[in-house]
């Protein structure tokens, strides 16, 4: 054999290499995005969970008028009681046979942002915030809801990665995503202070 032909058998073995490589390193990269994703979604829930018991509390503050106290509890309670239901109706983490019920989850939870948003004015914060027991419970519901709202970025954003990331040829021609169901997004209205 030539010279040439051995440099021809080296370049293509390095090249089969390289590119074995960069799959493996594709695929692990996938897979750690898939369970951050998962990751994302049970602390995004449990956080949701939080924030509806926060809820709660608050509403026993005695600065929260009754009628307040009283759509903060329905609203909480509407929250707490589809705790269980996936937040997502396809995907990973998802259940298809129960669209329904993630649909009510999901009206629930923005539900209880939107009544947090219209019941919790600057105003009755200020109040709350003048007793120091009172001001802690207010700073733990604040808490809550921005970190409700950070997860579920995260969790979106790493959505999106994963798309991106599924979406290249190399990992679509190869299926380095193997069997994995694709992440959707988690949508719902959670913004309440502004965090």
């Amino acid at each position: 054999m030539s010279w040439q032909l051995w440099l021809l058998v080296v370049v293509a073995v390095l090249a089969i290499l390289g590119l074995g490589l960069l799959s493996l390193r594709m695929a692990k990269r996938i897979d750690r995005l898939h369970r951050r994703v998962e990751s994302n979604r049970v602390n995004l829930n449990r956080q949701l969970i939080k924030r509806a018991a926060e809820t709660m509390r608050t509403a026993d503050l005695l600065q929260v008028s009754p009628e307040i106290a009283s759509e903060m509890r329905s609203a909480a309670t509407d929250a707490i009681s589809l705790a269980g239901v996936p937040l997502v109706m396809s995907g990973l983490g998802s259940d298809e046979s129960n669209e329904q019920a993630t649909l009510a989850r999901i009206r629930a939870e923005s539900g209880l942002s939107q009544v947090l948003r219209e019941s919790m004015t600057e105003e009755l914060r200020a109040e709350i915030r003048n007793d120091p027991v009172s001001g802690a419970q207010l700073e733990a519901l604040v808490e809550t809801c921005n970190r409700a709202e950070l997860i579920r970025t995260l969790h979106n954003q790493d959505v999106s990665l994963t798309l991106a990331l599924r979406d290249r040829r190399l990992p679509r021609g190869l299926h380095l995503a193997g069997s994995a169901e694709l992440p959707y997004p988690v949508e719902l209205d959670d913004r309440v202070f502004g965090g």
